[in-house]
């Protein structure tokens, strides 16, 4: 989240990331490291994830869900993670996001909520996948 607020706060947008505080975090992340390769277990897991990322982008793509426009504003924004609630009974609410193949490479811009966030980062990234998936 550190990454994306930057990125956001060079374009001019107000997030709750200060100035400074991902390379506050860069030097916490360099404190645990994985024993087989050395390297920190974060930046190996963002890694993973980038590609794993591409892989859904050249997926979407391919099929004609989303555009080149689309595809290239995917991996520009690439450091995003949705924002996925749980209601009362179990069921977890988004934004409907993706519109469909009838409207491929168009993405929608969704509100903000005062509501907090419950669903935990893995369950809310495969969902979001598993969505433009089943479009």
């Amino acid at each position: 989240m550190a990454i994306r607020g930057e990125r956001l706060n060079n374009e001019g947008k107000l997030t709750p990331i200060a100035p400074g505080e991902l390379q506050a975090l860069e030097a916490e992340i360099q404190k645990y490291r994985n024993p087989a390769t050395g390297q920190p277990v974060v930046r190996e897991w963002y890694d993973m994830w980038q590609a794993y990322n591409s892989n859904i982008v050249k997926y979407l793509k391919d099929t004609g869900v989303i555009d080149d426009a689309g595809a290239q504003l995917w991996m520009k924004q690439s450091d995003y993670i949705p924002f996925y609630r749980e209601d009362k009974n179990g069921n977890l609410i988004h934004p409907k996001v993706f519109g469909g193949l009838h409207t491929a490479g168009q993405f929608k811009a969704v509100g903000k909520s005062s509501e907090d966030l419950n669903v935990d980062m893995v369950t809310a990234i495969v969902n979001n996948i598993d969505t433009a998936i089943a479009m």
